[in-house]
């Protein structure tokens, strides 16, 4: 992070027949925060929706269905672990990010158990945060993929 480490990610063949940009749902209070990530995945062919709580984010999630969601761990209000708990039953195809500023191993253990997809530590590189949404548009395209298979059996 910051370590002129360069990201890539490479998207499988089936992904070029998606006509749609993947919607990201960034749920961040820091408005300046909010609007550069929204603005730098916008610039990657992403579309993007901005909550600055909790409330609303769930809210946007419901209304919109985001083939992701960054999440602030602390946010006013609805927190962030109660927005990754809430958004599986109102999204339950969203990928979850969740980023903090106060990382710590038993926070990352905890946010995964609650079924994130990946914990990012603030500062955010946003080159590795776009690179970690595209693998995450990627596997939550593969479970609906998937899922559709296996119902169709």
């Amino acid at each position: 992070m910051g370590d002129g480490t360069s990201y890539h990610v490479t998207w499988p063949a089936y992904a070029e027949s998606y006509t749609v940009s993947p919607l990201i749902l960034i749920v961040e209070d820091e408005v300046i925060l909010a609007d550069s990530i929204a603005t730098y995945l916008e610039c990657h062919a992403y579309a993007t929706t901005v909550a600055y709580n909790g409330e609303d984010g769930l809210r946007l999630a419901a209304e919109n269905n985001p083939a992701v969601a960054v999440v602030d761990l602390r946010l006013p209000g609805l927190g962030g672990l109660e927005v990754l708990r809430h958004l599986h039953e109102v999204s339950p195809g969203t990928e979850v990010l969740i980023m903090t500023a106060y990382a710590s191993v038993a926070t990352a253990v905890e946010v995964i158990q609650h079924g994130a997809f990946h914990y990012l530590s603030k500062p955010l590189d946003l080159a590795e945060l776009c690179a970690i949404v595209a693998k995450a548009v990627i596997h939550g395209r593969t479970r609906q993929d998937l899922s559709s298979t296996d119902c169709r059996q």
